[in-house]
């Protein structure tokens, strides 16, 4: 536990008076998370930005542990800075660079590909953005959502566009950052105000055909080896069924994920299956049912692993999001 206290005051908030509101703001939940011995990657995602409907972080990555696999209930809108990395989102994978935006839906796994250290570091603006705040705003104004709907509908995550229209969305960004270190006075407006002008610039990009379509996307054995596990989540899946679907060997397909990911075929598959049914379970699917129909024979297999993953079991965890809402 000291380690995570550690690791939580050397967060990124760029001024000390940014750390300490939110650690205050945080603490009794933070305190009851860590005292559960739920893991970091998980701890923000529990938190369901309760206390502030916007959260903004300045990160930066050197190595390939620096971020897992993982999804979230909010949604998040990165900006890159500087570095290039290949970058997975649901079953797709993507090459970014400095200037683009991507778009990740709440529930959505996703990942940094970074299997070595990189001789640029990958720096990033990462918005989050509550769910129920912008489902609220976007009631009064449903066309402001157009960027926010084709990335869910259609899987379009890659903002990748002209240089002046990529420092315009940047200065969204930074205007944001800057209003969360420095909490002057109207502070919490003045990022609502800035988000959903984000937003609004974002939809109009899609809107004026302003999207360099395609352009950044990986289309590879990996991205299709990617889309088959999500489409067998329920059904058993090997190395010898998927080596045999794609008539590829498979050594081949271990040396890539080892490659690419940086983990096993194996540890793959186990990631993402108790991704989808930590999701499904947030939005209310049962246990039993959860562990069943994302590819767990037994529930005792599923309980292991589940609080290996996230140091909490299943039922800790299904009453913590039931906590959570109340």
């Amino acid at each position: 536990m000291d380690d995570k206290i550690k690791y939580l005051t050397q967060l990124d908030y760029a001024q000390k008076n940014k750390s300490n509101y939110y650690m205050e703001v945080l603490s009794s939940q933070l305190i009851e998370l860590l005292e559960k011995d739920i893991s970091l990657q998980d701890m923000f995602q529990q938190l369901h930005l309760q206390n502030e409907k916007i959260i903004m972080n300045l990160s930066i990555d050197l190595t390939a542990d620096a971020v897992p696999l993982h999804s979230h209930s909010f949604y998040e809108i990165i900006f890159v800075l500087d570095g290039k990395v290949d970058y997975l989102i649901g079953s797709r994978s993507y090459v970014l660079q400095g200037g683009d935006v991507v778009i990740i839906p709440p529930d959505i796994p996703h990942q940094p590909l970074i299997s070595e250290s990189l001789s640029n570091p990958y720096k990033r603006y990462s918005l989050w953005i509550d769910t129920s705040y912008l489902e609220d705003v976007l009631k009064k104004y449903p066309d402001a959502g157009l960027a926010l709907q084709e990335s869910n509908a259609n899987q379009k995550y890659l903002i990748r566009t002209h240089e002046h229209i990529s420092r315009n969305l940047r200065t969204h960004f930074e205007a944001i950052y800057h209003e969360s270190c420095e909490l002057r006075p109207g502070w919490k407006l003045c990022i609502a105000t800035e988000t959903l002008n984000l937003v609004v610039q974002m939809g109009r990009i899609y809107h004026n055909n302003e999207a360099l379509e395609h352009i950044g996307t990986n289309d590879s054995m990996m991205d299709n080896i990617f889309a088959y596990i999500n489409t067998h989540l329920s059904e058993k899946i090997t190395l010898d069924s998927v080596a045999n679907y794609f008539h590829i060997s498979k050594s081949k397909i271990s040396h890539m994920f080892q490659q690419q990911i940086g983990i096993s075929f194996y540890q793959y598959i186990i990631q993402i299956r108790l991704l989808s049914a930590k999701t499904a379970i947030t939005q209310g699917l049962s246990l039993t049912e959860a562990c069943h129909r994302y590819g767990f024979s037994e529930y005792s297999s599923f309980y292991r692993l589940f609080k290996k993953e996230y140091g909490i079991s299943p039922k800790e965890y299904f009453s913590l999001q039931q906590q959570l809402k109340r």
